[in-house]
């Protein structure tokens, strides 16, 4: 029973989102430097992964109780305290060593646990293997064979521990880590796409004489949404223009560069208008107008434009006399938005004062700060609904909202549909 206690809700390990190759490669790295055997175990306990020798002790504590069940319960508690404290930590196991573990998530969800041991802090001594003894009832034989192999266990100081715990924070952390990002930039090419390819179709639904209207108003509405930094809104007004440009233009793709780099000279035009750093403006543009001829492929140039709309948006954040608070806020939410975020919190880390923070939100996106939040949210929430099969009230958790019927609220609000009609 007390196992079943200790055990998290059973997950299966995501080996489509982490390679267990590629976390052997990592381990095998960090068993050749440290000499610390280590293993990979899923939050059920199983070890996945077991790199270098297991250690004497642990084979002759496991021989003499009969059983690796007091050692699966340790994993299990390992996994659970890891995923608690989010981090890399230290714990003593049942018979007296010390291991590290590090646990392995993903959008809050734990699936596993890396743990590297034993080994000691200080020379073993009696006490260590009597407490054991005492507990276990352990006849002399295997007192004097526990002893032995008690001997055999690292020991290593307590600076040195800290620094290996370090390190695994740092291989095992960096590659998750690197990972989500490349996950992260997947879906977002994903979610473009889909954009793109929904604004073709409404351009399709049009009558022949808008057809062939160049779409001057979503033009406008993408330098507007670029002026007051708001920056998901500009891309989703330049995926929809790129889609109606894209038919505009029959397709054809030598056009279709000259109609971006047009865009690209509008928003640099009107970005050095409101006071920003000519010089580098005029040196992204002639970076992203070399990008795009260079290319034949249509969405990789949509790419492009789309991973440097950022750059022009705060072209208009820093003209402002107050960009850095306003700068530092909207980087904030962007890292922050799965988390209960309040201007307060906000504020604080910008150091400015809330209400003040409030105002200049008004001020240079155009938005309140919750509605700001908010769009942030509902942008990540369409990139799940449209590419994941995760339960929406999942979703609505992971994207900040702690409850379902206002984040279908919300996004109905946003997007003028609920979560489920939209998926």
């Amino acid at each position: 029973m007390a196992s079943a206690d200790l055990k998290p809700p059973y997950t299966p390990f995501p080996e489509q989102v982490y390679s267990l190759d590629e976390l052997e490669q990592i381990l095998t790295s960090f068993q050749v430097c440290t000499g610390l055997h280590v293993h990979l175990a899923d939050n059920g306990g199983n070890v996945l992964l077991s790199i270098g020798k297991s250690a004497p002790y642990c084979t002759i504590v496991e021989k003499i109780l009969k059983t690796g069940e007091p050692c699966q319960q340790e994993k299990l508690r390992a996994n659970r305290q890891a995923g608690t404290m989010g981090s890399s930590y230290f714990y003593t196991c049942h018979a007296g060593a010390y291991n590290i573990a590090f646990p392995i998530t993903n959008r809050r969800q734990q699936y596993g646990v890396v743990i590297a041991g034993p080994f000691l802090l200080e020379e073993p001594d009696e006490a260590m293997t009597r407490t054991f003894q005492q507990k276990h009832h352990l006849n002399e034989h295997d007192m004097s064979a526990l002893d032995a192999c008690a001997k055999t266990i690292p020991v290593i100081s307590p600076v040195h521990a800290t620094q290996i715990s370090n390190l695994l924070s740092y291989l095992v952390g960096g590659y998750l880590r690197g990972t989500k990002e490349m996950m992260r930039a997947g879906s977002e090419r994903l979610l473009q796409q889909s954009r793109i390819s929904e604004a073709l179709q409404n351009y399709k639904n049009l009558t022949p004489a808008a057809q062939k209207s160049y779409p001057i108003q979503l033009e406008n509405t993408l330098i507007a949404r670029t002026k007051r930094a708001d920056t998901i809104g500009a891309r989703l007004a330049l995926n929809e223009l790129l889609g109606f440009l894209l038919l505009y233009e029959s397709y054809e793709i030598d056009k279709l560069k000259i109609r971006v780099i047009e865009l690209c000279a509008l928003l640099s035009r009107a970005a050095i208008d409101r006071d920003g750093d000519a010089e580098r403006i005029l040196d992204l543009n002639e970076k992203l107008i070399r990008e795009i001829s260079s290319t034949g492929d249509f969405n990789e140039i949509c790419y492009i434009l789309s991973d440097n709309i950022d750059v022009f948006t705060e072209q208009f954040i820093e003209s402002d006399q107050h960009h850095s608070a306003i700068t530092h806020a909207i980087r904030y939410l962007s890292n922050h938005y799965s988390e209960p975020v309040t201007l307060a919190s906000t504020a604080k880390s910008a150091g400015v004062h809330p209400s003040y923070l409030s105002a200049l939100f008004r001020k240079v996106t155009g938005l309140t700060f919750k509605d700001y939040l908010n769009q942030i949210r509902v942008e990540h929430a369409l990139e799940l609904l449209k590419n994941t099969d995760f339960p929406i009230m999942e979703i609505a958790i992971s994207c900040g909202f702690n409850d379902q019927s206002y984040f279908t609220k919300v996004f109905k609000k946003q997007t003028g549909m609920t979560p489920r009609q939209f998926r």
